[in-house]
């Protein structure tokens, strides 16, 4: 079973395995799931999450962050099982209503431990996540996958996505599908 726990230092090592695992196996530094743990340090991590958890939510409190050319707050959160392992990565990210950034990484972004993919832990990561973006007062959430990335596809339309557009992300040079999640607002 698994579970979505806010990051800490108690974590420490578990999440510099999973970030290892993740740069090894991919050759990249980009990890998804997460804002920028591929180009920080575990601790400039934790403090990067510390200091956006400290920001309103709720309330529109937008950060621009530095090295980021955008406002932005999130919740991050790491997947973990029953023995406390780092099994993926999930956050929820809030753009103010004008930002274009949206379209290109969407509301919510998670992965798998390259040693985990395979056995249902992305669906899961992403019910539980899309669980708390509800929580957030969340009433359309938008997911952004990779043109080629099938499995991540599959997820999302499997726990509800209705893939709405495709859309060129020039910076990334690659198609982006763009999947919608509405939830009622009772």
């Amino acid at each position: 079973m698994i579970r979505l726990i806010e990051p800490n230092k108690l974590f420490t090592r578990a999440i510099e395995e999973y970030k290892s695992d993740f740069i090894s196996h991919y050759e990249k530094t980009f990890i998804n799931g997460s804002l920028r743990l591929g180009q920080q340090s575990v601790e400039e991590f934790l403090d990067e999450v510390n200091l956006m958890h400290s920001h309103n939510f709720e309330n529109d409190d937008f950060v621009t962050l530095p090295g980021v050319d955008y406002q932005i707050v999130y919740k991050q959160f790491l997947a973990v099982n029953e023995l406390d392992e780092v099994i993926g990565l999930c956050i929820i990210r809030k753009y103010p209503k004008d930002s274009t950034t949206l379209n290109y990484v969407g509301n919510i972004g998670y992965s798998v431990s390259p040693k985990k993919t395979g056995k249902g832990f992305g669906k899961e990561i992403l019910k539980l996540c899309l669980e708390e973006a509800k929580k957030l007062n969340f009433f359309n959430i938008i997911i952004s996958v990779r043109e080629w990335n099938i499995p991540s596809q599959k997820i999302a339309m499997n726990c509800g996505g209705v893939l709405t557009k495709t859309i060129f992300w020039p910076e990334e040079k690659v198609n982006m599908q763009i999947y919608s999640f509405e939830f009622n607002k009772n």
